[in-house]
Formats: structure tokens, C-alpha cells, sequence
């Protein structure tokens, strides 16, 4: 088989980076439609009907069973392992389709999906530590030498400048709401330009 020139090895890597970027755009505008649909269709549960022991709106299962985390696969019992298999197999059966992550609650065996049932919301007292924590960190705002830009070409041949902190070493983000599409589209290619207006490709 003949050796790739550096050409084509440079044109594959840029298709499989458009690919990719288009398999995120998919995902983000998926994940949209779902929490649109959970909002329309009032499907997320507050804390307190958590607490009260109501039912996951998305597939009617128990959020909190009680039943404690199963143990690690090399201490189960026979029963255990027989339960855990079952319940998978369950489950599968239910959101063979879904194509999405799995969740559960600490304390609880319960599997739920994360296309169908909406997360339970934070501990109120949490909640209120982290937003306590987010603003004593905005009292110390990042100085502005502390910022680069990112150069971010968007799967629509648009490009968007973003600023993020230099500690950063690429940025983060798969996706980016495209100011003039008026669209969500993935991220083929991050420049990062230093201040010395030199590009740098991540």
C-alpha cells in the first residue's frame, strides 16, 4: 500500500475533523430538542417531589428505591449479580433506541435515561453553596492579560472569535451558537492567536 503524502494525511485529518464536528453539532441540537420537549411536556421533577418519593416523570420508574448501590462486580453475590443483569437487561430493552448516557442517584439502583428522564434537580443547600462559590470567584474577575482568543471555524463556513482564559489550553466548547446562521454548528478547527497575532492550530 503507498505511503500517504503529508498532503493527503492533512486532508483526512480535516475531513475527520469536519466529521466530528458534525457528529457534536448533531448531538447539541438533539440534546435541545430534549430539554425543549421536558419543558413543554413538564416533565422534570423539583426537589421536593423528589424528596416525597414521586415517580421519574420520563419512564414512571422510582428516583430514590432505597435499595443502596450495588457492590463491586467482584464482591456480589450470586442474587446480586442475577438482579443487576436483570435490571440492565430491563433497561436496554426499554431505550435500545435512546442512544444516550445512563444515570442514577447515590443510594439507589434504579437505572434512568438520559434522553427520556430529566435529571433530578440539585439539593437546594448545594445549589446554594455553589452559587455562593460562583460569586466570591466573580469578585476576582480574570485580568485582561489573563484572556487569549480563539480563532473557531463552525461547520458552516462561518468563523467566531471567542475569548477565554490563557490557562486554557484549547477551547473547551464542541459547539458554538453561530451569530449569523442564528444556529448551533460544531467546531472543525480552534486557532488560538497570542497577542503576538501568531495562530496557533489545536
Amino acid at each position: 500500500m503507498a505511503k500517504l503524502t503529508e498532503g493527503q494525511r492533512a486532508e483526512r485529518a480535516a475531513k475527520r475533523r469536519f466529521r466530528e464536528a458534525l457528529e457534536a453539532e448533531d448531538r447539541a441540537i438533539r440534546e435541545r430538542e430534549r430539554d425543549a420537549r421536558w419543558e413543554r411536556e413538564d416533565t422534570r421533577l423539583t426537589w421536593e417531589e423528589v424528596q416525597q418519593g414521586i415517580s421519574c416523570r420520563g419512564c414512571g420508574k422510582t428516583i430514590m428505591d432505597g435499595l443502596g448501590e450495588f457492590p463491586p462486580r467482584m464482591h456480589e453475590t450470586p442474587e446480586q449479580t442475577a438482579a443487576r443483569e436483570a435490571d440492565e437487561a430491563a433497561y436496554r430493552e426499554r431505550h435500545s433506541g435512546c442512544k444516550a448516557h445512563r444515570w442514577s442517584v447515590q443510594g439507589s439502583r434504579t437505572i434512568h435515561c438520559g434522553w427520556c428522564c430529566p435529571p433530578p434537580p440539585f439539593n437546594p443547600a448545594k445549589a446554594a453553596e455553589l452559587a455562593q462559590l460562583i460569586r466570591n470567584l466573580s469578585r476576582h474577575p480574570a485580568l485582561e492579560h489573563e484572556y487569549v482568543t480563539w480563532r473557531l471555524s463552525l461547520t458552516c463556513g462561518h468563523v467566531a472569535d471567542k475569548r477565554a482564559r490563557q490557562s486554557n489550553h484549547t477551547y473547551s466548547s464542541s459547539t458554538l451558537d453561530c451569530a449569523e446562521c442564528g444556529a448551533v454548528r460544531g467546531i472543525v478547527d480552534k486557532m488560538q492567536l497570542p497577542r503576538s497575532g501568531v495562530a496557533v492550530r489545536h
